[in-house]
């Protein structure tokens, strides 16, 4: 009885030396999350920067579901504190660049060993995708035609359009425009005025007068 008795002490003590993957020791893993800007046709990219207020999740070991998450601080760093030796898998979701998820949503992930004796381990850059809408931009067309208050058009890359009307001085402006190509057009006394340019810069500023 006695025998059993330690053996079962022995079969405790070693089962609560053997530390699993999760919270409960002196590790960190930090890394940074970038984001990178597309329009939503994934055609032109547009900039990319450290993610603000980005979710980042971990996983402890083969455990099913995150074990913690955090977010990103101001310049995209993560960083979660106070893990024990094992295997972690750090991961943030990212809209689906070759359009062929029906959810439009991917995860990119990382795969990262805290070995003993770490006290920080670094899971380098988690980079994601993003799109944007033609008028979340920096960009700008903006001209003047000889008519006050009157209709300007433009035809963006995907084929949609948008109108503004002349000042009382005849300009016009279209702004928070993306990379990408871009048609202005002026209809005056059945005469259409015409004209395709290309944005190249993020903050580009274009101009275009009629006729």
């Amino acid at each position: 009885m006695k025998y059993l008795l330690y053996g079962a002490l022995f079969c405790c003590f070693f089962l609560s030396c053997k530390k699993e993957p999760g919270p409960g020791g002196i590790a960190s893993v930090k890394g940074k999350v970038l984001t990178r800007y597309y329009d939503r046709q994934f055609r032109y990219f547009q900039y990319e920067h450290y993610s603000t207020e980005t979710s980042v999740y971990i996983i402890y070991g083969d455990q099913e579901g995150y074990g913690d998450k955090t977010t990103t601080s101001n310049d995209g760093v993560f960083i979660f504190r106070y893990l024990q030796p094992g295997k972690y898998t750090v991961y943030v979701y990212s809209e689906d660049s070759t359009l062929s998820v029906p959810s439009n949503e991917l995860v990119v992930q990382k795969e990262i060993t805290i070995s003993k004796g770490d006290k920080e381990v670094d899971a380098g850059v988690l980079t994601r995708v993003k799109t944007l809408d033609y008028n979340e931009g920096y960009a700008s067309i903006c001209g003047t035609i000889t008519k006050v208050g009157d209709n300007v058009f433009i035809k963006f890359p995907d084929g949609s359009t948008d109108n503004v009307r002349s000042d009382e001085a005849g300009h016009y402006c279209f702004t928070r425009l993306l990379k990408g190509v871009y048609t202005v057009y002026w209809i005056n006394s059945g005469i259409t005025y015409s004209r395709t340019d290309t944005i190249t810069g993020t903050y580009e500023q274009k101009i275009i007068n009629f006729p």
